[in-house]
């Protein structure tokens, strides 16, 4: 699941770019449609990569997905990891879609502000029930970890507020600058996203 979704993040940017001249004629001028890829800056920083169609230039829709990992938030102060194992990494993945409009600050798509609200789901990967883990041999403290855990893996239902600031400084590519919200059922996070954007931005 992971190396399907770590793939996703790479593909999506670039399905903008896939169109050839035939079918880009059969979309009416101000249809646009880009994908792009974000850092996001939160209490659980992450790649995320979205695909954006503008009707009109005037209503949006995108479909965005997400990973994100960390250490463990619960992790014990004196935990130490066998050799090349690490710490627990705790994983958030995110499916999104959102609607919303545009307004265009400069009349030719280049500054605008893409206001959107959507839903989805979010798949969190967490540890609990750790375990202190007394070894007497030097063997079982250089290779073992000196406590055992617990996955804790569940999914959430989540309501998001973005509203996207798109810089597109030239008809295929741009900038995103998105303050971004996520409620949900078990920790609401708040954050900022900075990618950049490629594909049929604007009109010429």
């Amino acid at each position: 699941m992971h190396r399907f979704l770590l793939a996703l993040l790479f593909i999506i940017p670039f399905l903008s770019f896939s169109q050839n001249d035939t079918v880009v004629e059969k979309i009416k001028t101000r249809h646009c449609n880009y994908g792009g890829l974000d850092y996001r800056v939160s209490s659980i920083n992450g790649l995320y990569a979205g695909y954006n169609y503008l009707y009109k230039e005037l209503f949006s829709f995108r479909f965005e997905s997400g990973i994100c990992m960390r250490k463990a938030e619960n992790l014990p102060e004196d935990y130490v990891g066998g050799l090349g194992k690490g710490d627990p990494q705790e994983l958030l993945l995110s499916f999104v879609g959102m609607g919303g409009v545009i307004l265009d600050l400069t009349g030719n798509g280049k500054f605008r502000i893409n206001f959107q609200i959507g839903g989805g789901a979010l798949s969190f990967r967490k540890y609990k029930d750790w375990k202190k883990i007394e070894s007497s041999s030097a063997f079982g403290k250089v290779f073992n970890n000196n406590y055992s855990y617990n996955q804790d893996n569940f999914w959430k239902a989540c309501f998001v507020v973005a509203p996207r600031i798109e810089i597109a400084f030239l008809p295929y590519l741009g900038i995103a600058i998105t303050p971004v919200a996520v409620f949900n059922g078990y920790k609401n996070y708040y954050g900022v996203q900075i990618g950049i954007m490629g594909g049929k931005l604007r009109r010429k």
